[in-house]
């Protein structure tokens, strides 16, 4: 483990910030499965393994990445947004957007635009995301 920029850095090249702690990070780095170029655990400790990830380039107003985490967790299938200080998923991301950016259609469109790319990378369809988001379970729900 080394400190580099203010990051406690793995092998494998993921990363922690300098809050977390040096033994904290050893810690989260010996409980990782292929994970590489990380930023942190603070999304993937519900996950009951390595969640899918989805990075944006820097977008929006802060001009800064938006990650997008789909895995299993003990309760099912799980699709959780991580911007900025938001932290919840993909519906309430979307409904945040639209408020946030109601009056600046370039940050609203990059955003939504993402949120397209995100659902079509995950295979989500709209009845999908509302039941993953909805049920309480986490589940998706597929028609036969």
């Amino acid at each position: 483990m080394k400190h580099e920029n203010g990051y406690w850095i793995d092998e494998n090249n993921n990363r922690w910030g300098e809050c977390c702690g040096k033994e904290r990070a050893k810690e989260l780095s010996s409980s990782m499965i292929n994970c590489d170029n990380c930023c942190g655990c603070y999304c993937c400790e519900r996950y009951t393994e390595n969640p899918t990830l989805y990075r944006t380039d820097r977008i929006g107003s802060r001009k800064d990445r938006t990650t997008f985490y789909y895995g299993k967790t003990e309760k099912g299938m799980s699709l959780q947004v991580v911007c900025g200080c938001f932290r919840g998923d993909l519906e309430e991301f979307e409904k945040a957007v639209l408020k946030t950016h109601a009056d600046n259609d370039i940050y609203r469109e990059q955003y939504l635009k993402e949120i397209q790319k995100v659902k079509a990378l995950f295979e989500l369809e709209e009845n999908e995301v509302e039941s993953l988001n909805k049920n309480g379970k986490g589940e998706i729900m597929k028609g036969e």
